[in-house]
């Protein structure tokens, strides 16, 4: 199917599954992968009687065996057939004696194994009906759930995605609106730092970082034209989000929101930094937030 460039790498087998490595330089189509298991699965029920010979290693690529790439092999080797010409492989493991003795192949995952090179899973005989009959209760349990039949549930699935994606996109916009409303309070507790106005907002639990910065970026043009910034925190993810967003004559009197952010950001035990006009940082240490906002007054003026 996917033709003689497809070069077995590797392989472990164990009661119940398979695994497969292989060169190929990108993903498997979903209809690649069932296509495999159909065939695989064909020559499964076809019971194709399965044979071993002994021979040289010149007679067996003669004979059209596939070879392990990159092995070393001994001067005798023993070879597999499946089915006449179906499957010759070069191989010292146990076999069935016929195709149908397997039961049953179920690919359950399909990645990367490094640069030009896959990984193809599978479940074998009992293990793999077990697996289809988990995924049959699975589907069963879903149409249950979202009240459809089978042949609809895919879609069914899907459109109810998409409507909680633009729940969300509503739920952040009204986040935003509800802490956009509060500016005229952040500015109001603004401090007067050497020659420049420092307002400071932290806004705790936050869907996202863009909330975090759109109100920065907000606060900052709010203090425009004169000399100012904008300190914003949030947490998201278990972690501080800081944004920090300074104005022009900020700027031009030598505070840098890469600066700060860098150095605040250490003492929340992480990093960041940005542009002079905005930077994003934060850290895991929640803990120590308060201290690394009252720190800024300091490196302002310093």
């Amino acid at each position: 199917m996917l033709g003689p460039q497809a070069l077995q790498s590797g392989s472990y087998n164990k009661p119940g599954y398979m695994r497969l490595d292989f060169s190929w330089s990108e993903a498997l189509s979903q209809a690649t992968k069932t296509e495999i298991e159909e065939v695989t699965n064909l020559a499964i029920r076809q019971d194709l009687s399965v044979s071993a010979r002994f021979m040289s290693v010149a007679e067996a690529k003669d004979f059209g065996a596939v070879a392990l790439f990159g092995e070393t092999y001994d001067e005798s080797v023993r070879v597999i057939q499946i089915g006449g010409p179906w499957s010759r492989e070069l191989c010292g493991g146990t076999h069935v004696s016929r195709s149908s003795q397997v039961g049953l192949v179920s690919i359950i995952g399909e990645a990367s194994v490094g640069s030009g090179s896959r990984r193809l899973e599978a479940f074998v005989g009992f293990e793999a009906f077990q697996a289809l009959a988990s995924e049959r209760a699975l589907v069963a349990a879903l149409t249950e759930s979202f009240k459809v039949p089978r042949e609809q549930l895919i879609e069914k699935i899907q459109s109810t995605v998409e409507e909680l994606k633009v729940a969300s996109r509503r739920l952040a916009a009204l986040s935003m609106e509800q802490l956009k409303a509060r500016i005229p309070e952040f500015l109001a507790a603004a401090k007067q730092i050497g020659g420049s106005k420092l307002v400071v907002a932290n806004i705790g639990e936050v869907d996202s970082a863009d909330q975090v910065r759109d109100l920065a970026v907000a606060l900052r043009d709010k203090l425009e034209p004169e000399s100012g910034l904008a300190v914003v925190a949030g947490i998201s993810g278990g972690k501080v989000v800081l944004i920090i967003a300074t104005s022009k004559k900020a700027r031009e009197a030598g505070i840098s929101s890469g600066k700060l952010v860098k150095e605040t950001s250490a003492i929340l035990g992480g990093g960041g930094g940005g542009k002079d006009d905005i930077a994003q940082g934060g850290g895991p240490e929640i803990g120590k937030l308060s201290t690394a906002l009252q720190s800024i007054e300091k490196l302002i003026v310093s």
